[in-house]
């Protein structure tokens, strides 16, 4: 312990970390913490109300004042290392969970002081910072290559939470200089989903009007992914390539699509290509049994 130059006693930095060490590991039982709450009822606290009664330990100090509190680059990486791979418990999930539930709801006065407390906080973490071009080139292989697949669960959670609010951007509308900035951000190598030009490729010589008539009578005429008939569409069914490649005209590669399911194909193409290949191989063994059930009928009427 020592005096400050306010006359204030102050543990030393050694007091501090014999305090966390001695104190690591140790619990409160939840019998002490009832007895602790139930001592604690009907008792207003000694600082209700006042304002300037305790000054921070670190008021007025930088980080000049004690060096050994600066965290280094190194000190950063280890901690990376560290924490890398960690998750949460289903305990621990369940119990956050709980808290969150239980939480009082913030009012719309303080939302709104928070609110005012950010836009004029100018050490905001990404204020003017820009992530370099090749941490964007990483970004966007990983997500190609994994894709952004979110399971049916969480999209009825997402679904649920939510209805009845009104979006941000509901009555917008982005204005010319803004639409032109946001186009040339998504133009070519830039773009999210780009794929090395392969929409200026050429198609192979065999996918033709009657390839995809083919396809389309295979999969009688109805889109492979909402069920939608041909004939309620506006348009005839897109013949969709399962890999990507336009090359690769095989049947087996082909799969009918109404005009809105195959622009969804435009996103998330890892997901699409390991559906697809499953539905693919349904409906080739569906029709390899209905034609081994048809020759064995033609056998048994001769």
């Amino acid at each position: 312990m020592y005096i400050d130059e306010d006359g204030k006693r102050r543990c030393t930095l050694e007091e501090r970390a014999q305090r966390s060490r001695t104190l690591k590991g140790h619990t409160i039982s939840a019998e002490t913490r009832r007895k602790m709450s139930k001592a604690k009822k009907g008792k207003a606290p000694w600082n209700k109300g006042k304002k300037g009664c305790q000054d921070a330990w670190n008021k007025g100090k930088t980080k000049e004042d004690y060096p050994q509190l600066v965290v280094t680059e190194e000190r950063k990486m280890k901690m990376r290392i560290l924490s890398k791979g960690r998750k949460h418990t289903e305990a621990s999930r369940a119990k956050m969970r709980d808290a969150c539930k239980n939480r009082t709801p913030m009012s719309q006065e303080i939302k709104d002081k928070i609110s005012i407390s950010v836009k004029k906080n100018p050490n905001r973490y990404w204020l003017g910072k820009k992530r370099s071009e090749e941490t964007i080139k990483k970004i966007q292989a990983t997500r190609r290559k994994n894709g952004v697949i979110i399971s049916e669960e969480t999209r009825r959670k997402i679904s649920i939470s939510l209805k009845g609010h009104k979006g941000y951007w509901l009555g917008k509308h982005c204005s010319e200089e803004t639409k032109k900035k946001l186009s040339e951000k998504q133009k070519g190598e830039k773009g999210s989903n780009w794929q090395g030009g392969i929409a200026n490729l050429p198609y192979s010589c065999s996918f033709d009007k009657e390839l995809k008539e083919l396809i389309r009578n295979r999969d009688n005429y109805q889109c492979q992914l909402c069920g939608m008939h041909e004939s309620e569409n506006i348009i005839k069914l897109a013949a969709h390539h399962i890999d990507y490649d336009k090359k690769n005209s095989n049947p087996r590669n082909l799969i009918s699509l109404c005009k809105s399911c195959h622009m969804k194909t435009n996103h998330n193409g890892l997901k699409w290509k390991t559906y697809f290949s499953k539905k693919i191989e349904e409906i080739m063994n569906s029709k390899t049994m209905r034609l081994k059930n048809v020759k064995e009928q033609h056998f048994i009427n001769e």
